[in-house]
């Protein structure tokens, strides 16, 4: 092989989001902070039923919702930039 072929695994889907076991990163990353968080606090059994109620709650709401809707909530109330958007939180629009 040639130096710099690219031999690195190409996507199925180059829009997917990142999933990290079976949860896309959106769900996975805060039900993973509040289980840290009930470690650091020594309220393990308290948080991690708040994580697993969080994982219950959203694998409910992506069954009727699109991919990645987390990121969409976050940028329409101005929490989380898009590259190449408007900020999320312009309502109107002048042309």
């Amino acid at each position: 092989m040639a130096k710099g072929s690219g031999t690195g695994r190409i996507p199925r889907y180059l829009d997917a989001p990142i999933t990290i076991l079976i949860w896309d990163a959106d769900v996975f990353i805060p039900a993973a902070l509040l289980f840290v968080l009930g470690v650091f606090t020594r309220n393990f059994l308290l948080f991690t039923s708040f994580s697993v109620a969080y994982l219950y709650v959203m694998a409910r709401c992506q069954n009727s919702l699109p991919r990645g809707m987390v990121g969409n909530i976050l940028h329409r109330f101005g929490l989380y930039p898009y590259s190449g958007y408007p900020d999320g939180a312009i309502k109107l629009f002048r042309g």
